[in-house]
């Protein structure tokens, strides 16, 4: 998996692409912020449209939904210096993939 950041967008804008021989360069996934107080995105995929839930006030964990189906929970570490995260993800998924969409939220709501 590579993971780019589209710079050239006013809201941040993500892509993942496949890193493997003879399928590289092809994007799996387009994830945007949506224009909106909360953080809410746009996660558009090959393997479906996942939605963010469930994001607690200080966005310290959420779930990642498909289908109706929670097919991740995610749950940052409090009072750390590095971010450290602890996440359940559904064994009938792509575990790399959502693995790059966990770290693309984390870039999102945390960088400046």
């Amino acid at each position: 998996m590579k993971i780019e950041e589209d710079l050239l967008h006013f809201r941040s804008t993500y892509k993942i692409l496949s890193a493997r021989d003879g399928d590289e360069g092809r994007q799996l996934a387009l994830v945007k912020k949506k224009f909106s107080l909360h953080d809410k995105y746009s996660i558009d995929s090959v393997y479906g449209e996942y939605k963010l839930e469930s994001l607690d006030l200080l966005g310290h964990s959420f779930t990642l939904t498909k289908e109706r189906r929670t097919v991740a929970i995610v749950s940052r570490k409090w009072i750390t210096l590095a971010g450290i995260y602890g996440a359940e993800i559904d064994a009938n998924e792509d575990q790399a993939f959502v693995i790059a969409l966990i770290i693309i939220i984390n870039q999102a709501l945390y960088s400046f």
